[in-house]
C-alpha cells in the first residue's frame, strides 16, 4: 500500500512539471532591485530569488521560493507556493493555510485579499483591485497580465504592480511591509529553462549594482536618478519610466 501511495505522489509531481509552466518550475530564477534610499550604501542592488524542485506538502505539489537577502521588510526569506486552476497560493505558517497570491483569470474590477504576516507574526490582509488585464509575449510565449492597485489609500503591505502569468508581480513576488526601508521592488530579470531569459531593461544587467554618488546619475543615458542628495523625495527614471520615493 505504501509503495502505491509513493508512486501516486510521484505522478502528481511529474504531472505538475510537464504542464505548460507551473509557478517556480524549470529552475526559475528572478532578479529584483533593492532600493537603498536612506542609509549607506546608497545604491540599487540586485536581489536574487530561486525555486526548489517540487515536493509534497500538506497533500499538494509545492515548491520553495528562496529570497537571498531580506533587508528587513518581509516576514520570511523562504516561501512555500503551489498552483491550482490558474491561481498561485503561498503558505502562511502563522495560520497553517495557503492563501491566494495571484489569479491569472482576474477580471477588471475584481477585488483580491492579499494576506501576509505583520511584524508581530499575526495574519493581516489588504484589499487590492484589478485595474486592467492584457497579454504580453516573452520570448515567443504568450502570457496573461493584470495590474493591481490598492482599494484603500491606507495599506499595510506594498504589493501594487503588474502580474505576469508564471512570473509573478513585477513589484515583488510577495507582499512587503509598506512602512519599511530599504524595500525590494521592480523586476529586473526572470529566467527558466522553458521561457529562457527575460531581461526587463536591456541596459540594466540582472546582477549589477547602481551606485548613487552624484547629483544626477545616468547609466547609458537610460537610467536617471535625481536629485542626490535629496530632502523628501527623489525620482528614478529607467527607459523613461519614472519611480518616486
Amino acid at each position: 500500500m505504501h509503495k502505491y501511495l509513493f508512486v501516486f505522489l510521484c505522478l502528481i509531481i511529474f504531472q505538475e512539471d510537464i504542464k505548460s509552466q507551473p509557478f517556480g518550475a524549470n529552475n526559475a530564477t528572478w532578479h529584483y532591485s533593492l532600493y537603498n534610499y536612506f542609509f549607506p550604501p546608497l545604491n540599487i542592488s540586485p536581489i536574487k530569488v530561486t525555486s526548489s524542485p517540487a515536493f509534497i506538502f500538506n497533500g499538494f505539489s509545492c515548491r520553495n521560493i528562496y529570497v537571498n537577502n531580506n533587508a528587513g521588510c518581509m516576514a520570511n526569506t523562504t516561501y512555500i507556493v503551489r498552483e491550482s486552476n490558474d491561481s498561485v497560493y503561498y503558505y502562511l505558517p502563522s495560520s497553517n493555510q495557503f492563501v491566494m497570491l495571484y489569479n491569472y483569470n482576474a477580471a477588471i474590477g475584481d477585488t483580491q485579499s492579499i494576506y501576509g504576516m505583520d511584524i508581530s507574526g499575526l495574519d493581516t490582509s489588504i484589499q487590492m483591485v484589478v485595474t486592467s488585464i492584457g497579454t504580453t509575449t516573452i520570448n515567443g510565449s504568450l502570457k496573461k497580465t493584470y495590474d493591481i492597485t490598492y482599494a484603500s489609500p491606507s495599506h499595510y503591505f506594498d504589493f501594487a504592480g503588474t502580474v505576469i502569468e508564471d512570473i509573478g508581480n513585477t513589484f515583488f513576488l510577495f507582499p512587503q511591509w509598506g512602512f519599511c526601508d530599504p524595500i525590494i521592488h521592480e523586476l529586473r530579470c526572470y529566467e527558466d529553462s522553458l521561457i529562457g531569459l527575460y531581461q526587463v531593461y536591456s541596459n540594466l544587467p540582472c546582477d549589477s549594482v547602481v551606485w548613487l554618488t552624484s547629483n544626477e546619475f545616468a547609466l547609458n543615458d537610460n537610467i536617471l536618478i535625481s536629485p542626490n542628495p535629496f530632502n523628501n523625495e527623489f525620482s528614478i527614471a529607467i527607459n523613461n519610466k519614472s519611480f518616486k520615493k
